[in-house]
């Protein structure tokens, strides 16, 4: 056999035995994984195959491997889908209350002077503190998810000075004795009907209370919010029985028209914000874009839009006070709690994607638009 193919057989037979070798070695690296420990080093469980990726070079040159430790970092959830929570206050609590009475004072002047924007505030206000004293009087029993001892004492701190300066406030304005007095009057005599057997209309008991004192002015006043929360039968659609479907129909849009625009043409963020109190019956007759049929997406939608249009929706703002003094306390910012505790992921998206729009109408006084959605 000639010195040549001595040399290309011996070539060949290498090449085969290499091969045999990678095979083997891969073999043995499977079978490696599965026992486990080596060398005490415990492998990952669960692990995803390590692959060898490419990457085109520059200019559309030569491709190079990207190896696992050079790829781009992962990309971060869709906004949504993260929160800005942290554990108790997100505020500080010590300077809120340090400046709660100049601006509780302030509202005070306001609805005395019969500002009708200050008498709703002050009727919110009034209700938070009746809340307030109540989770004083329970200690602020039960602590809220995730709130750690440390940051569970500074909220209940907040809490007991939320009822020590709503007291004071009362007692330093007149305006607070009389709503007392009428409430009170209004008790004794409502009381005095009950005892003789009589029914008392719900519209007359709400009279006992200091809070719907001044609820009842701010929506005698105009407050739009108060109008809402009072359920002004104003700002519901009013269309004859018995008309054809087509008539109603129309009437309904017309109504609706007429209702959208008497409310947010104040430009109001908190007439925005209420809302969607009364777009109820928005939703049942639409059931559109606007008009979630889901009230709580309804909520989250119009609150949002509000935020945009000025609405206080920072951690110390109103509906994160409301929120927290229900014991989730801890959000950022209006969206991240609603997007946590409110509304599914997917509804979220949707919300978020329609803000702009509604903000956009509103501003363009388009109310045909909003209703048709």
């Amino acid at each position: 056999m000639s010195k040549p193919l001595l040399t290309v057989i011996a070539v060949l037979l290498a090449l085969a035995l290499g091969l045999v070798a990678g095979v083997v070695i891969g073999r043995e690296s499977v079978a490696v994984s599965d026992r486990g420990a080596i060398d005490g080093v415990e492998p990952a469980s669960n692990a995803a195959p390590v692959t060898v990726e490419t990457e085109e070079g520059p200019a559309g040159g030569e491709t190079q491997p990207l190896l696992p430790e050079a790829r781009p970092a992962p990309q971060p959830l869709p906004a949504t889908a993260q929160s800005t929570k942290i554990e108790g206050l997100a505020f500080d609590g010590a300077a809120h209350l340090a400046r709660l009475p100049w601006e509780l004072d302030e509202l005070a002047r306001r609805a005395e002077g019969g500002d009708a924007r200050a008498l709703g505030e002050v009727a919110d206000w009034l209700a938070f503190c009746s809340h307030a004293r109540a989770e004083n009087a329970r200690g602020f029993a039960g602590n809220p998810a995730g709130v750690g001892d440390h940051a569970l004492v500074d909220v209940r701190n907040w809490v007991d000075g939320l009822m020590r300066e709503c007291a004071a406030w009362k007692q330093r304005h007149a305006i607070f004795v009389e709503a007392s007095t009428m409430a009170g009057e209004a008790r004794r005599v409502n009381r005095e009907r009950r005892s003789r057997g009589e029914r008392v209309p719900l519209e007359e008991q709400a009279t006992e209370s200091e809070v719907n004192q001044f609820a009842s002015l701010a929506a005698e006043a105009g407050d739009p919010a108060a109008r809402a929360r009072a359920r002004d039968p104003s700002l519901q659609p009013k269309c004859m029985p018995g008309q054809d479907f087509r008539a109603h129909m129309l009437c309904w849009e017309e109504e609706q028209v007429r209702i959208a625009g008497e409310f947010l043409a104040t430009g109001d963020p908190h007439a925005v914000e209420a809302f969607h109190v009364i777009s109820g019956s928005f939703a049942i007759a639409n059931g559109r874009s606007f008009f979630p049929r889901d009230a709580r997406e309804r909520e989250v939608l119009w609150t949002l839009t509000a935020c945009a249009l000025g609405l206080d929706c920072s951690p110390s703002g109103r509906p994160l006070r409301w929120a927290c003094l229900r014991r989730v306390c801890g959000y950022m910012d209006y969206r991240s709690y609603a997007a946590d505790q409110l509304v599914a992921p997917a509804a979220m998206r949707r919300i978020e994607m329609l803000v702009p729009r509604l903000v956009g109408l509103i501003r363009a006084r388009d109310w045909l638009s909003i209703v048709r959605g």
